[in-house]
């Protein structure tokens, strides 16, 4: 049983001058100046080839068939509902009203959205693709395809559906693909293998960005920057995927579902095409992996949730999907995951525009997974530490210390001067403003989202330019914690080994945390080890450097 993807005449002339008007009143769109990210750039076409028609020609379009904008379908009730009764496949698909308006009213026509509900994935064993990682190809992305096959037992039960790894591929079983170019006199027909560029057709080459249309546009500019991991090591990868398609066909065996339940790509298609429904153990899979946890959201929950919304926000990109396509607006999580060099003002932008996505994804667009297989190279993550809570505080303190008194042992500090606290207070601000956070953040969340963005400095995902001020902007910031934490205090500390200088004082004065010598280190060029998280959970836990005793002033750098 052979499946094609679909391909569309790209000789049709385009209608200027229509609208997209979509059900329950949820609004419209001028389909020539601006077409939904998904949805049509109008044409019509007849058995002759019709002509380019324009607002001012005077002439109504006859819109025999209004056919795919590359990815979707639009026809007429009329042609497309006999075919699905055909092949039994009226359940593979959503048939949406929709109406069409030229200059002067509606068009009397009965034409659809016609929408399928699966995403399926790809069978890497047996297509003939191109991945990222050849030695990983179920666990890395899928860059190019020539060949859609599926292996005995494996292949879809649908007759039409969207291509997991890219949705906008739309795929057909080749009999129906057959049928459907006849009644749509060739307007829509199989797109013949090899896909290349050299044949009749578009390239599937999903490196390329004409490919990536699909809302999406504007994340693969970055896409370079900011490197997502691999979905799970080869060996596991592969059982997972064995696994996933013998429960897809029925004929699953004991251990099946923990093996996929090891990878989450196979995890949310288990959810997606076979569970066909939200489960504890697919949700705890995906959220190992921030695409899929903002996949499962949008696809199975089909809500948000703290736990999905905090896993996708470990990625910028997956971040921002979460705020645009599941939260439909900004939230301090995402913007904070989103917070990037690469993707500066994207958030912004997005949560400006949050009102018109909202309509187009409530007129029913399905939300796009093709984010996940477009990941660049992939990268290693690191695991995001816990963060100790410190006792509340039974007194608060001033933010600097005064002079030493004659009662401390070694009088070894000086108040900061008035011009450095000015600097101090400033940059507290830049610091929670680098990580997405404010002044009411807990001092663990702020611990926490300053290793995670060490973290992805470290791993070439954050590029600075201004090195000494991210240093006080880190410093001050990790500074300010230990003090609404524990109660250090900053002070001038006259230290002859370190040199002296500012740092954080704890109340018994035996210790001191050169937090700017501390980001210095985390911020050099070929840093690996991001001691942040360390730093504050040793003293939270009252640990401390060889010779702390009170009055010590103990370096800690």
């Amino acid at each position: 049983m052979k499946f094609v993807p679909l391909q569309q005449a790209m000789a049709l002339p385009v209608v200027a001058g229509l609208t997209l008007e979509f059900p329950s009143g949820r609004g419209s769109l001028d389909l020539h100046r601006q077409p939904p990210p998904t949805l049509l750039q109008a044409r019509d076409w007849t058995p002759k080839g019709g002509k380019k028609l324009r607002k001012d020609s005077g002439v109504r379009p006859s819109a025999l068939v209004l056919a795919v904008f590359r990815s979707e379908l639009a026809l007429r009730r009329t042609l497309i509902e006999p075919l699905l009764q055909k092949y039994g496949a009226t359940g593979d698909v959503d048939l949406v009203p929709i109406v069409l308006n030229d200059e002067l009213g509606p068009l009397e026509c009965d034409f659809v959205w016609v929408n399928p509900k699966q995403r399926l994935p790809l069978d890497r064993d047996a297509a003939l693709a191109e991945y990222e990682n050849p030695q990983n190809r179920h666990g890395s992305r899928c860059v190019r395809v020539q060949e859609l096959l599926w292996g005995p037992g494996r292949e879809p039960r649908a007759v039409l559906f969207r291509l997991g790894e890219h949705p906008d591929v739309v795929v057909a079983r080749e009999d129906f693909a057959l049928d459907l170019a006849k009644v749509t006199m060739q307007g829509l027909a199989p797109h013949p293998a090899p896909y290349r560029s050299d044949t009749k057709g578009a390239d599937m080459d999903f490196r390329k960005g004409y490919q990536m249309h699909l809302g999406m546009n504007d994340f693969y500019p970055y896409a370079d920057a900011v490197a997502m991991p691999e979905t799970a090591p080869a060996e596991v990868s592969s059982r997972a995927a064995a696994g996933y398609f013998r429960l897809y066909a029925g004929a699953g065996e004991p251990g099946d579902r923990e093996a996929v339940l090891a990878c989450p790509h196979y995890a949310h298609y288990l959810a997606a095409a076979v569970d066909c429904d939200a489960n504890d153990d697919t949700g705890a899979a995906t959220l190992r992996h921030p695409m899929y946890a903002f996949l499962y959201a949008s696809q199975v929950d089909h809500s948000p949730r703290d736990d999905t919304r905090l896993a996708a926000a470990q990625h910028p990109l997956s971040a921002l999907a979460y705020a645009r396509y599941v939260d439909g607006g900004p939230h301090p999580v995402t913007e904070r995951g989103a917070n990037h060099p690469a993707i500066e003002g994207s958030y912004a932008q997005d949560m400006l525009a949050a009102a018109k996505w909202a309509t187009w994804r409530a007129a029913g667009e399905p939300v796009l997974d093709m984010m996940a297989a477009y990941a660049p190279a992939p990268v290693a993550a690191r695991p995001v530490p816990t963060i100790a809570v410190a006792p509340t505080l039974a007194v608060e303190v001033p933010r600097y210390a005064d002079d030493a008194t004659a009662a401390d042992a070694k009088p070894g500090h000086a108040p900061v001067a008035a011009e450095v606290r000015s600097d101090i207070d400033e940059f507290i601000g830049k610091g929670l403003e680098l990580v997405g956070l404010d002044a009411n953040a807990t001092p663990q969340a702020v611990v926490a989202a300053l290793h995670t963005w060490v973290d992805q400095l470290q791993l070439g995902q954050h590029k600075i330019t201004k090195k000494q001020q991210v240093q006080m902007a880190l410093g001050c910031a990790l500074g300010e914690q230990l003090h609404r934490a524990l109660g250090y205090q900053w002070a001038q500390v006259a230290d002859k080994q370190q040199g002296g200088g500012v740092a954080l004082v704890d109340p018994q004065r035996a210790v001191a945390v050169y937090v700017f010598v501390i980001a210095e280190r985390m911020l050099a060029a070929k840093a690996k080890h991001n001691g942040i998280a360390l730093t504050y959970n040793m003293l939270v836990a009252g640990t401390l450097p060889p010779g702390a005793k009170p009055g010590a002033y103990a370096a800690l750098t």
